[in-house]
């Protein structure tokens, strides 16, 4: 799930890639709908990539666990145990990006949740990745007036 928040962030730092102001929110994600829309209708972030606030959220292939002091950058960990019965693992996985229900604040690029992988849920899908040079910038679609300290 590094990999997607960092995809997702394009260079920032701050709630949302496009800085941390929600009112912006509306030009790069769907949110707080009854239904999904259809992709690529919104801003993409900086990195050309739509629909990472919102729209679907996303599955991950990293296991769900609690946040914890780690040395790695990029831990996938062990399948989540059972906190009744530890002998039973769940497949849990790491979900990111806000879906077409979500509100703003689930939206943020750091916003995570989690899902067991048998389950058929409307509101998760998956993204298609392949590298790409790192030549390759795209133009810079920041939002007039938008700024990463607001």
């Amino acid at each position: 799930f590094a990999e997607w928040e960092y995809a997702c962030r394009a260079g920032t730092v701050t709630a949302y890639s496009f800085g941390s102001d929600r009112q912006w929110l509306g030009e790069y994600a769907v949110f707080n709908e009854q239904k999904a829309h259809p992709v690529a209708k919104k801003r993409p972030n900086l990195r050309g990539l739509f629909d990472m606030h919102g729209n679907a959220q996303e599955w991950c292939h990293d296991y769900w666990g609690d946040y914890g002091p780690s040395s790695d950058r990029d831990p996938t960990g062990p399948p989540y145990q059972d906190p009744v019965d530890p002998t039973i693992l769940r497949d849990a996985r790491v979900i990111r990006g806000g879906a077409y229900t979500s509100s703003a604040k689930n939206c943020r690029s750091a916003r995570r949740n989690s899902n067991y992988i048998s389950t058929d849920w409307t509101l998760t899908g998956f993204r298609l990745c392949m590298s790409v040079p790192h030549d390759i910038v795209p133009p810079d679609q920041s939002p007039k007036g938008a700024s990463d300290g607001q």
